[in-house]
């Protein structure tokens, strides 16, 4: 498939339904780390000075119980996942509101990580151009250049 803008953002939209397991190595100002995800909620970093981190859940979750009143159903017919929309490729078209929020991947000491796993921000509010594919390390992989826009947030940068 020939990457396109559109392509492009749909992929970037994918992620948590493209793959559910990813050991990789991150290098960044900060040093290297190794590190193994698993979807949904479970995150394992090692720095290079051996120790060991595991993260769970999503970034953003906060929980609240309420007892339901006497005779209720505590838990009432929802649908508690709604899936995306997919496009005939394959990649999403669409995802559901808010997916991050509840089912985003873990987060390791900032928002880096979680927008990395998951750049959904990368599907709006950015100029997408020179989108290309190629190669690295053997693997096939799709360039582009990207630029913020206005209404791009702070904290999406």
């Amino acid at each position: 498939m020939q990457p396109t803008v559109d392509s492009f953002r749909a992929l970037a939209r994918s992620s948590p339904w493209r793959w559910r397991t990813l050991h990789f190595t991150r290098h960044s100002a900060a040093g290297e780390v190794e590190a193994w995800l698993r979807r949904p909620g479970e995150l394992l970093v090692r720095p290079t000075d051996g120790s060991v981190h595991y993260q769970s859940g999503a970034p953003y979750v906060v929980t609240y119980v309420r007892s339901p009143p006497d005779g209720a159903d505590p838990w009432p017919d929802r649908d508690l996942d709604p899936g995306p929309t997919f496009r005939p490729d394959g990649f999403v078209a669409e995802r559901p509101e808010h997916y991050h929020l509840e089912h985003g991947d873990p987060m390791w000491q900032n928002y880096t990580w979680t927008a990395m796993l998951d750049p959904d921000e990368l599907s709006h509010d950015v100029d997408v151009d020179d989108v290309r594919s190629g190669e690295l390390y053997g693997r096939d992989v799709w360039w582009a250049r990207l630029r913020p826009v206005e209404g791009l947030r702070e904290a999406d940068r």
